[in-house]
């Protein structure tokens, strides 16, 4: 009686690295490897997106240090007059005034640069987190095609004995030559589908690259398959997610906008000092003070309307936010509980099967008593609830990571 041995993923390390290196040449070439740490380091300190965002929390900050010397720039002037007695450029006056910004609109415009400043830092939170999600959901994805890839090979290793079975007995006359193409067919197909992931594996590391600033290629750390979880005492922290304070720091700023708008209707003190030349030689010096007051009321409060009315809208936006991620949330998990529930039939019961499945289905046809159709058939069904388990996993860890991205 013929014996097929049965593979065990993850046992045989020899077969795994003779398929890293027909499948994966790439792998071999690259010249840096990384963990998830390190990437999830990289991104939140070195990527564009959050270099912006720290590059304008720094000009909100200088601004917000400068708010109390924002005057406006002294008005220098040289005014000539004639006097009937003195000659037609009898009197000469130079002078310089400058405008005091009112106290109320200091502290305006200083709560404005810090509603700023605290904006761009949600803004910078957001992206590190988007970027975050992004890096976990490229790792995430390279441990699953590394999982698939495990179970593939093993059944690899099945398929080629198989093929040498069915050759054999095509040659000794025991079965058509349908039966050895068949199984011939069988071992390109396993093969066909190592070689998709093998595509898909080089373009995560691709993309991952591009997330980190790296010209080539890296060899990413790959961690076991395994499945992701969280609290939901988190779920309360939806208020404080990086999504709603940036809304919230947007209804803050259109808020401060509102006072600044609000504050322009203060008068300002105006005060200079000029001296007088008379054309005889004689200097008299002297000194002004006012008010500059506004006069178009009517605008300044249309002005002061709308920015108020923007304000309501935003902090009507942070509302808005809040509930739809709660509904988002709701969605998402329902969307784990049903993942849990077909997680759980295969740990208890689908396992077991599938192994079953397979193993009987091999030893059958490697006895002689059954035909190459019906070893497919159960193999499939093996391989069918497998891959079915690993991409429900896969689902249900890209839920989770969604989730996380709430708060």
């Amino acid at each position: 009686m013929t014996v097929i041995k049965i593979y065990q993923p993850g046992k045989s390390r020899l077969c795994r690295l003779l398929l890293s290196v027909f499948c994966f040449p790439a792998l071999l070439s690259a010249q840096r490897t990384i963990t998830e740490a390190e990437a999830l380091q990289i991104v939140r300190e070195q990527h564009p997106a959050v270099l912006a965002s720290s590059a304008s929390i720094r000009s909100a900050q200088t601004l917000r240090a400068g708010a109390a010397r924002n005057w406006e720039p002294a008005e220098i002037f040289h005014n000539i007059a004639a006097d009937p007695d003195l000659g037609m450029f009898g009197t000469s006056t130079f002078g310089v005034t400058q405008t005091f910004p009112a106290p109320r609109q200091t502290r305006a415009n200083r709560a404005l640069y810090e509603k700023q400043v605290t904006l761009h830092e949600a803004e910078r939170s957001l992206a590190q987190h988007q970027l975050t999600r992004e890096v976990r959901d490229i790792f995430q994805h390279l441990s699953y095609l590394d999982e698939k890839r495990s179970r593939l090979v093993a059944l690899d290793s099945l398929y080629q004995q198989t093929a040498r079975i069915a050759d054999r007995r095509y040659r000794n006359g025991e079965v058509a030559a349908d039966e050895r193409l068949a199984a011939i067919d069988q071992a390109a197909r396993i093969r066909l589908d190592l070689l998709t992931i093998s595509h898909e594996t080089a373009f995560d590391r691709e993309v991952l690259a591009q997330f980190l600033g790296e010209n080539e290629p890296l060899t990413p750390v790959i961690a076991p398959f395994t499945r992701r979880t969280f609290s939901m005492a988190d779920t309360s922290r939806i208020r404080q997610g990086s999504y709603t304070m940036v809304d919230k720091g947007k209804a803050a700023v259109s808020e401060a906008l509102a006072g600044v708008e609000k504050a322009r209707r203060a008068p300002l003190l105006t005060a200079g000092i000029n001296v007088q030349y008379l054309a005889n030689g004689s200097l008299y010096p002297g000194y002004s003070i006012g008010l500059r007051l506004p006069l178009a009321q009517q605008n300044l409060r249309a002005r002061t309307s709308a920015a108020t009315a923007v304000a309501e809208s935003a902090q009507a936006q942070v509302d808005a936010t809040v509930r739809n991620q709660q509904v988002e949330l709701a969605h998402l998990l329902h969307e784990v509980e049903k993942y849990e529930i077909l997680l759980e039939y295969y740990e208890k019961e689908g396992k077991t099967l599938a192994t079953e499945l397979r193993r009987s289905a091999f030893q059958r046809y490697a006895a002689g008593e059954s035909d190459f159709t019906e070893l497919v058939q159960s193999a499939d069904r093996a391989l069918h609830l497998e891959m079915e388990y690993l991409d429900n996993l896969h689902l249900l860890n890209r839920t989770v990571l969604e989730i996380e991205m709430l708060f």
